[in-house]
């Protein structure tokens, strides 16, 4: 059950076209899983550095929910 879990997350992390995409699905997974390893920045706190509009990592969380199955 766990390497589906980690399957999951590798895949759907891995579905951002550019570095870039991977690396911001990283850390709204991590900011979804584990935000104390983000040292619990905010989705906006991470669109901001990441040059992305507020709605579009809310949309980014939201996919990341309801890829894995987890609750808000």
């Amino acid at each position: 059950m766990a390497a589906e879990v980690t399957c999951r997350l590798l895949i759907w992390m891995a579905d951002g076209r550019t570095l870039h995409e991977r690396g911001l699905r990283a850390s709204i997974a991590l900011y979804c899983i584990r935000p104390d390893l983000i040292d619990g920045a905010t989705l906006e706190q991470i669109g901001t550095l990441a040059g992305c509009s507020r709605q579009a990592v809310h949309k980014l969380a939201s996919a990341f929910r309801q890829t894995t199955g987890m609750q808000a």
